[in-house]
């Protein structure tokens, strides 16, 4: 994004940077969601009897509160960099992070774990709201909404599969439900072209093609 900012200007960066956030979201939001699916394997295998039901309940939250302050942290902050203000970070960390407080002083005591998890999320998506408003006023913050639309599309196989699907609770469990997974939103990345995959490969192999005749000559 630097190099197309300082080369092409600013429109150039702005469609570079929705590029790379369609690439971020491509990769974290099947890993989330995956990682939220296959809760009651992980808890099974890696917590103890006493604990299992309570994280693998806990899992799919914290993988949701994980997703937005990734991608903010890793998209839409950029702008700020980009901007040269990245004081202005501030402006929106410092109402969540007291919001965050407030609201944990309340619900810890009402609702444990639970409640304190579900404030994580809240204040993930205010920061999160607050950032990609601020930073706009710096710099354009944009993704393709076509892009985002398939990225969402492409994990509702896996989400189905891994749904539908039952396996052991131990390794193996873990293991098949984690390969599945990785290839049916694999598939279904590649027929709906996220992130222009399917393009770029095609480009890739046409140009190869056209190599192999040259060298063979």
């Amino acid at each position: 994004m630097l190099q197309v900012l300082e080369r092409q200007g600013k429109e150039a960066a702005r469609l570079q940077a929705g590029r790379n956030g369609i690439a971020l979201l491509a990769v974290a939001l099947p890993a989330c969601a995956g990682l939220a699916l296959t809760a009651p394997y992980l808890s099974a295998v890696l917590v103890g009897p006493a604990f299992r039901d309570g994280v693998a309940v806990l899992i799919p939250i914290m993988c949701f509160a994980t997703l937005i302050r990734g991608v903010r942290a890793h998209f839409v902050d950029h702008a700020f960099h980009l901007s040269g203000k990245p004081l202005g970070m501030l402006w929106s960390y410092a109402p969540a992070t007291v919001l965050n407080i407030l609201l944990n002083l309340w619900a810890v005591p009402h609702y444990g774990m639970f409640g304190a998890a579900w404030v994580s999320v809240i204040c993930q998506v205010v920061a999160f709201c607050g950032s990609w408003y601020l930073a706009s006023r710096h710099f354009p913050v944009w993704l393709p909404a076509g892009q985002v639309v398939r990225c969402i599309l492409a994990i509702v196989p896996m989400a189905a599969a891994l749904i539908l699907a039952r396996f052991s609770l131990d390794w193996r469990g873990l293991l098949t439900a984690t390969l599945l997974g990785g290839a049916v939103y694999a598939a279904s990345a590649i027929a709906l072209d996220v992130g222009e995959v399917r393009s770029l490969g095609w480009t890739i192999l046409r140009r190869r093609g056209r190599k192999l005749p040259a060298l063979a000559g």
